[in-house]
């Protein structure tokens, strides 16, 4: 699978609030039932801004990484007790449509990995990547997710 950026985005920083968890490359299959438990908390999390939702892989190393689903809150205060928040660094990042099912993210994932190697573009910080779902994204259907990578300017 060949994947361009569709754009390139400068984001100023921003919260999230939502679950952490560990994963192995064994265990990352395990990834559906964290967002089912983040469920409750979309559209009624404290101070929660928009309706998008977030997916974020960082703390990356050898044996695998932590994903984080939640959704973007102007502050971290009043969390319930079960959320854990998450900053996102402002900067550049390369956009990519991920428009197959939810199924195939992986494969989007590993192309826009792809075009970070090949393109000449250094990855900015540590290694991480973003699944932006979109206000009309449903798991039933096909696209409206973005997959967002920091990168230098």
């Amino acid at each position: 699978m060949t994947l361009q950026p569709i754009r390139f985005e400068t984001a100023a920083p921003f919260a999230l609030a939502g679950l952490n968890q560990s994963y192995s490359f064994a265990t990352m299959n395990d990834i559906p039932e964290q967002w089912d438990r983040m469920q409750p908390y979309l559209g009624t999390t404290p101070n929660q801004i928009g309706k998008r939702s977030y997916g974020v892989c960082h703390n990356m190393h050898s044996g695998g990484f932590d994903y984080f689903a939640g959704v973007q809150v102007a502050n971290i205060n009043a969390l319930p007790p079960a959320l854990a928040a998450l900053s996102i660094p402002g900067g550049l990042y390369a956009v990519f449509a991920h428009t197959g099912p939810i199924t195939a993210i992986r494969d989007s994932i590993d192309a826009a990995w792809t075009w970070l190697k090949t393109s000449g573009r250094q990855p900015a910080g540590p290694a991480m990547h973003m699944e932006v779902y979109l206000e009309d994204w449903a798991h039933d259907k096909d696209g409206n997710l973005e997959l967002w990578t920091p990168v230098k300017p």
